[in-house]
């Protein structure tokens, strides 16, 4: 039952890409077919889903600008390789939006900082000079 219903889904979105091939007057070549298959397992690899056909192939265009800037910068041989990720159909700015702080904000409570506590009370911060 699931390999069917993966099978259907490969079917699906093999028909997108030739759909929107032939609407834009291009043709889908053997490329398209094999970055497909690569975001396939890909997504079978991090467990991803998407909640519509249209929501998996902006994810799809996503992932294949990443792969195509991981591959032109893993080209120019480099001390470092480039590779997928959990978050490779994310966008640079949903990347930032989901896993950084914004810019501004405090990164540390300073009241919290400086309370020190024990079982006894808190600790006055004129004792602990020899530890700052």
């Amino acid at each position: 039952m699931a390999a069917s219903r993966c099978q259907a889904l490969a079917l699906l979105c093999a028909c997108c890409l030739l759909l929107a091939g032939a609407a834009s007057g291009g043709r889908v070549d053997v490329e398209d077919m094999l970055m497909m298959d690569r975001f396939r397992a890909w997504q079978a690899a991090y467990n991803r889903s998407y909640v519509s056909a249209a929501e998996r192939l902006r994810r799809f265009e996503v992932y294949r600008r990443n792969m195509e800037l991981i591959e032109a910068t893993n080209r120019l041989g480099l001390s470092y390789q480039l590779g997928e990720t959990p978050f490779t159909d994310l966008t640079s700015e949903e990347f930032l939006a989901t896993h950084t702080m914004p810019r501004g904000l405090p990164r540390r409570d300073a009241a919290v900082r400086q309370l020190i506590t024990t079982r006894a009370g808190p600790i006055e911060r004129s004792l602990l000079r020899s530890y700052y």
